[in-house]
């Protein structure tokens, strides 16, 4: 039989456009073609996964606690030999940053949900201690906002003692050394904390950007 049959006595024409072998490559080439969709997509979707990934490593990078930045300062007053300037500088660093981190801990607040799906709850809670304000005093993993204000009232009591120690009466001698005990000791607390963030801080940065070596 012809691909084309025509029949003499009537006007109709029947056209067979292909053979059996032709659907069976269209329909290979359909299946593949679908595979390959599916893999641009897989693709595609972990390519969006590892960007919103890269920018929440990014911010929680950014509310780590650096070694240049007030971490010195804050160790010169835990050993009670602190100048003005160390004052000025924590002072100056938390004004500076105070508009970078609400915008970290709101973009991090929106990658949480992200964060559960993936990892679980357990890792969604770990970030809450790192961004959620806590008043809990029995707290022990504190979060940023939290440290962030604790040092400004380090800042404000060491200015306070620093006022005082200009001229020290006789009776308010033993209360200036308790006010300086203090200070040191809350600049020594501050600072366990602190390092007990940055760790809470790794550990989730490369749970959601591990290394690619």
């Amino acid at each position: 039989m012809t691909e084309s049959e025509k029949k003499t006595d009537h006007t109709i024409e029947v056209t067979v456009p292909y053979s059996a072998t032709d659907l069976a490559k269209a329909t290979r080439s359909i299946i593949a073609t679908l595979r390959d969709l599916g893999e641009f997509a897989r693709d595609a979707g972990e390519f969006y996964d590892r960007r919103k990934a890269r920018a929440a490593a990014r911010h929680l990078d950014s509310l780590s606690f650096g070694r240049g930045g007030m971490r010195d300062p804050l160790a010169r007053i835990a050993s009670g030999d602190w100048l003005v300037e160390d004052l000025d500088s924590i002072e100056q660093q938390l004004k500076d940053t105070a508009e970078q981190i609400e915008t970290d801990i709101n973009e991090l607040s929106k990658y949480r949900d992200h964060l559960r799906e993936k990892y679980g709850k357990k890792a969604a809670d770990k970030l809450d201690t790192i961004t959620n304000w806590s008043n809990d005093p029995n707290d022990s993993e504190r979060d940023k906002p939290w440290l962030r204000d604790k040092l400004e009232m380090l800042v404000r009591n060491a200015r306070a003692y620093d006022y005082g120690r200009v001229e020290i009466r006789p009776e308010d001698r033993q209360y200036m050394e308790d006010q300086l005990k203090w200070i040191q000791d809350t600049a020594i607390w501050l600072g366990r904390k602190i390092d007990d963030l940055n760790k809470r801080i790794v550990e989730i940065h490369d749970m959601v950007l591990p290394s690619t070596k």
